[in-house]
């Protein structure tokens, strides 16, 4: 935008003082080649970023310069909307920095194992110097502190699918992130964070106990050191979850990862509402059935409770078949519901007929990337949820 508004500028100037219009013509003409930038900003986003607050700076200084002569009042005003730009980013940086930095011995979020999930997926275990509380639907930016990389200046945001909790559910001690490795930076962090970590082979067990599902299991590797990262949020709105009589969650793909936690929170509730999850899938991530698998247990110890959570499972038949050649527990729950079918939203929302459904909550995540919404409301209605 800084690049847009100063090639603006220079075209009008020359337009002002000149009577020719070659120069300007081929100016003008640069000035809509860039408007192009987007999908160049697509493959150079962190240095995009980079050369956005440069510029940023550059305009703040340019301008300044341009007020020279100009009345105290109005330099007053460029210059106090500057050292308020500084301090906001300042008070940003004291933040990460107190989050990031345990006084008593500089410790640092570290990278404490990784895992493949399904095809190339990876899943790491992030721990935290101190407690973050997070909520909901919230992302953090990671920065891997490798200065042999060019990953020192790049930061990345990850959804926050889990978090291990203290007495408060939203109290953060260690994180989970869920990464679908693209071309370059996530593909490098993966493949470097993979490196500290080897799992154990399938069928054995730790000395001690580890309760996770055995596809899940990993041991360190021998390395002395574990890649620290920087982390700076958790960022993103706080849902209000509570007031509900039922809840719907749908999602397909690898957007189950970013309704982990609305279910993790809505388990833990004194007033738990019905809840439903639908998932559409041609993928079983062991890392989902690791989350759900003892919430699904616990609801079967009451299992005419009100409060009880379901499952809709929509599998393709080649998923079907592995589930059960592995026997999977998750699936042979009796809340889950297996369908190999085509899914059909209607099927899953109350009817407006229904009038002890007097508030509903229904999130939508059925793509990855795609817009998702928490829909409010004192009745039935049919939300527009696009697959």
């Amino acid at each position: 935008m800084s690049l847009v508004q100063g090639l603006l500028h220079g075209i009008l100037h020359l337009l002002y003082e000149r009577q020719g219009g070659t120069l300007e013509l081929v100016m003008l003409s640069f000035l809509v080649g860039s408007s192009s930038v987007a999908t160049v900003k697509h493959y150079l986003y962190e240095t995009f970023i980079f050369a956005h607050r440069a510029l940023a700076i550059a305009l703040a200084i340019t301008l300044w310069i341009h007020l020279s002569g100009r009345s105290t009042f109005e330099r007053t005003l460029v210059l106090t909307a500057f050292i308020t730009s500084l301090g906001a980013n300042a008070l940003h940086w004291l933040r990460q920095v107190w989050w990031n930095l345990r006084r008593r011995d500089l410790s640092m979020p570290r990278i404490t194992s990784a895992r493949y999930d399904a095809n190339e997926d990876v899943v790491l275990d992030i721990s935290l110097p101190k407690d973050r509380i997070v909520h909901p639907g919230q992302y953090v930016y990671l920065t891997l502190l490798d200065p042999r990389r060019l990953s020192l200046l790049q930061r990345h945001p990850f959804v926050i699918p889990w978090w291990d909790s203290r007495d408060d559910i939203l109290t953060a001690r260690s994180l989970s992130i869920f990464i679908h490795p693209q071309n370059g930076w996530t593909r490098s962090l993966s493949q470097q964070a993979l490196s500290i970590s080897i799992r154990s082979k399938e069928g054995e067990t730790e000395e001690g106990g580890d309760r996770r599902p055995r596809a899940l299991q990993d041991v360190a590797a021998l390395t002395p050191s574990k890649p620290r990262i920087w982390l700076d949020g958790p960022f993103g709105k706080e849902y209000k979850l509570e007031g509900f009589d039922t809840i719907i969650l749908f999602a397909s793909g690898t957007g189950i990862f970013s309704l982990l936690p609305f279910i993790k929170v809505l388990t833990h509730q004194v007033m738990r509402p019905k809840l439903c999850l639908v998932w559409k899938t041609g993928q079983n991530y062991a890392f989902v059935n690791d989350c759900l698998q003892p919430i699904l247990s616990e609801d079967l110890v009451s299992q005419e409770s009100p409060t009880a959570m379901h499952m809709a499972w929509y599998l393709t038949p080649e998923l079907y078949k592995n589930l059960e050649r592995e026997k999977s527990p998750l699936a042979g729950g009796r809340r889950v519901k297996i369908s190999m079918e085509v899914l059909e939203i209607d099927d899953h929302l109350p009817s407006r007929e229904n009038e002890h459904h007097r508030n509903i909550g229904i999130f939508g995540k059925l793509q990855p990337f795609r817009e998702s919404a928490l829909l409010t409301g004192p009745s039935v209605w049919r939300p527009k949820v696009t697959a």
